[in-house]
């Protein structure tokens, strides 16, 4: 099935960042208690900061996390609630590292459970086309500590999931059949009066109104308040009175 074109704007947008957005909050929610990171935006819309101050950490299937000197370190103290500047030992710095790696492992993988597989969108035009990155920021406020990048062609499958597709309807041939299922208002007119508010007031319970018609004539059908081609004549049938249609002379 053919995929339908997406503009740039689509690609770029917040809401196509939001799925790996949420992943990651859920993931500083999880491991922050006290000093929690946070999505701090892409290269632009961070606080000026140097990619080149950023090392590979993980470089996972389609994407990949970097991050500044001691990275590991500074996220394993920012989830103790530690301070940077306290005394360490080799031991304290190892345990330290330790943690930090297994936070950044856990982060990999909620991210690799997000993205889609390489396999998935290969044979997509638009996801093989574009050879930018798309990169989000991540740390303290004003202080990016590890980055995420991957393609923006990672950013095609997942866009296209927040877009519902509505289904086609089959191809209508005539516009009978376009008009089919559409519903409108019949009312039946038997006939009509002109009295004034007067006389009208004055009506009482037995007084008998008198229409401009008999029951043997044809009398109106209103489709929508319009009058239509079609009238009727009202039948006696014991139990029950029942229209017959007729077509208009």
């Amino acid at each position: 099935m053919a995929q339908p074109w997406l503009p740039d704007a689509c690609l770029t947008s917040r809401r196509a960042a939001q799925p790996i957005v949420n992943v990651i909050e859920a993931w500083t929610k999880n491991w922050f208690k006290r000093s929690a990171w946070q999505v701090l935006g892409n290269w632009d819309e961070a606080l000026p900061q140097s990619a080149s101050d950023f090392q590979p950490m993980r470089r996972a299937r389609g994407f990949e996390i970097t991050g500044k000197n001691e990275a590991e370190i500074t996220l394993a103290l920012a989830i103790l609630g530690a301070e940077r500047e306290s005394p360490q030992t080799n031991d304290d710095r190892d345990l330290l590292q330790k943690l930090g790696k297994c936070v950044i492992d856990d982060l990999e993988a909620r991210i690799a459970e997000t993205l889609p597989h390489e396999e998935v969108f290969v044979h997509d035009r638009l996801a093989i086309s574009s050879p930018r990155l798309f990169s989000l920021l991540i740390g303290p406020i004003g202080e990016a500590q590890i980055a995420l990048e991957c393609p923006i062609a990672q950013l095609v499958r997942m866009t296209r999931g927040t877009y519902s597709n509505a289904a086609i309807a089959p191809q209508m041939t005539t516009c009978a059949e376009a008009l089919a299922d559409q519903t409108v208002e019949i009312s039946a007119r038997l006939g009509s009066a002109r009295n004034s508010l007067k006389d009208l007031a004055e009506l009482e319970v037995g007084d008998v109104l008198l229409l401009d018609s008999a029951p043997d004539q044809p009398s109106d059908l209103m489709v929508n308040g319009k009058r239509s081609a079609l009238s009727f004549t009202i039948v006696d049938d014991h139990d029950a009175y029942t229209l017959e249609f007729q077509e208009k002379q």
